[in-house]
């Protein structure tokens, strides 16, 4: 029935290809969450986009776009405009409006919302713009949120760190953790009293510090499962698909360094242009061809 889809308009969205990973959004849309608010996605708000930021390895999972399309932009606008863990929930409830099931929507989420957690942890709330998203909500008359947006927008807005090194930092130090939460586990079987209190002690901090008890609650648990299952499940067939591209890349790589050294020897001397290097979809190398409109 056409009114009744949280998304407006109910069709599909429109982007223009600027790189080989970015696009533009060329016509604005709405979407409504479960608690009755609304959010206007706009070409300005949303800026470039690589849509859902999923590394191309894990496309065999869950790709950059698709159904998940609408709300990856949803929480590209949000993201810098209200608090961030107040968009991560946004984002996940959009998921599920797109049809997109409750394990891959739980994995979206625990990725976005644990990158929350590394950029705003420990970090300063800006009082400014948090007052700003408050007179907003009051003048459109926002529904007032569940209890648990209200615990999600306890915070406030914070500074956030950037740069993709806090991404890789923070999972590093989670993998970490937990493996020495793991380790120590393994060790405590046949071990002494102390490294059973010890495995124990690792394990509670490992909980405790990542689950961000305080601002998420319960799905706090739903996120380090995610990551658990994660784990388990998606690491070891990623790394079995590491094999194959391997081995494209050195064939690739190597008909390329043949080609360079011919042209090097023979090509070169008469004026010839360089033979093109392989690419490997890598967003710095602008290509050549004509774009595209989706």
């Amino acid at each position: 029935m056409i009114g009744t889809d949280p998304f407006q308009p109910d069709e599909p969205v429109e982007l223009e290809q600027i790189d080989r990973k970015r696009f533009l959004l060329m016509r604005g849309f709405s979407y409504t969450d479960p608690d009755g608010e609304r959010h206007h996605v706009t070409p300005e708000g949303v800026g470039k986009t690589d849509l859902a930021s999923v590394p191309s390895i894990l496309w065999w999972f869950v790709a950059s776009y698709g159904r998940q399309t609408r709300a990856a932009l949803v929480h590209d606008q949000l993201i810098d405009q209200i608090e961030r863990h107040d968009a991560d929930w946004v984002f996940r409830r959009a998921l599920g409006d797109s049809g997109i099931g409750w394990a891959r929507r739980w994995l979206a989420w625990s990725a976005v919302s644990f990158e929350t957690t590394f950029r705003t942890a420990l970090r300063p709330t800006d009082q400014t713009k948090t007052q700003a998203i408050a007179r907003h909500r009051l003048r459109t008359d926002a529904p007032p949120p569940s209890a648990a947006r209200r615990r999600l927008r306890r915070g406030g807005v914070r500074e956030p760190r950037h740069g993709p090194a806090v991404t890789v930092l923070g999972f590093v130090l989670i993998g970490v953790h937990g493996t020495a939460a793991l380790g120590l586990a393994y060790l405590a079987f046949d071990g002494s009293t102390l490294e059973r209190v010890a495995a124990v002690a690792v394990a509670i901090s490992w909980l405790a510090a990542w689950g961000a008890w305080r601002t998420l609650a319960l799905a706090g648990l739903g996120r380090l499962a995610s990551i658990v299952a994660g784990t388990i499940l998606i690491l070891p067939f990623t790394a079995l698909l590491l094999v194959p591209l391997g081995l494209v890349w050195v064939l690739e790589g190597g008909v390329w360094l043949t080609r360079a050294v011919f042209w090097l020897l023979h090509g070169k001397p008469r004026g010839h242009a360089p033979p093109p290097t392989p690419d490997f979809g890598s967003t710095w190398v602008r290509d050549s061809r004509p774009l595209q409109r989706l």
